[in-house]
């Protein structure tokens, strides 16, 4: 929304006022995001939130094929975070095997290989600086906020560097990191979070 110029409120709930709008059946699938309409209606589920929003700002191709190539680049960037948990599955977090592990497949392991599928997909259905056509679309949002956020601290032991040797992602990471209107999201928050520095890093790829 805020790519699109979408006004919105933004609304964080800590977890115990969490708990009260759960337990009083506020969210539709007992849990959070969920985004509500002007006329109340909610819509949940965060891919069907992305879709929707993409769908109303022009993000999300008309051309049928063009979006089956933003959906299959969505759904890859929404695997990639189990990549990173299952890496470590079993050992001990403060064992130096687990870092090792988190390190090996962000480098060379199922990590580094799924983003290598991802960019020969995008190398042949977009352009530079676009995963799918010639425009921003849902699916360059995806990858700019997935790979961002692995490599942001919130895995330990993944660098924040490890999706640096694929060109297309990093063009798209560039193009987006770069918007305007997202510039001046990320630099205009009132309480910019630990994480926030790996999305405006990206303008600087």
């Amino acid at each position: 929304m805020a790519l699109s110029g979408v006004k919105f409120n933004d609304d964080r709930l800590a977890f115990p006022e969490f708990g009260k709008q759960k337990a009083a059946g506020v969210f539709p699938f007992g849990s959070v995001p969920v985004l509500t309409l002007a006329d109340g209606t909610k819509i949940c589920q965060s891919r069907a939130m992305a879709r929707f929003i993409a769908k109303q700002t022009g993000l999300y191709p008309q051309n049928l094929v063009a979006a089956a190539h933003v959906d299959a680049v969505v759904d890859a960037c929404c695997d990639l975070g189990d990549l990173v948990m299952k890496s470590t599955q079993g050992i001990d977090k403060k064992s130096p095997e687990y870092l090792a592990k988190r390190a090996e497949v962000a480098t060379t392991g199922k990590l580094a290989q799924a983003l290598e599928k991802i960019e020969k997909f995008i190398q042949n259905t977009g352009t530079e600086g676009f995963a799918v056509g010639k425009q921003v679309s849902l699916a360059d949002v995806y990858l700019f906020h997935v790979v961002s956020w692995i490599g942001s601290g919130f895995y330990d032991g993944v660098p924040s560097t490890f999706a640096d040797k694929f060109v297309r992602i990093k063009s798209i990471r560039k193009n987006l990191g770069s918007n305007k209107a997202l510039m001046a999201y990320y630099d205009g928050k009132p309480a910019a979070n630990k994480f926030d520095k790996q999305y405006i890093a990206a303008r600087d790829l």
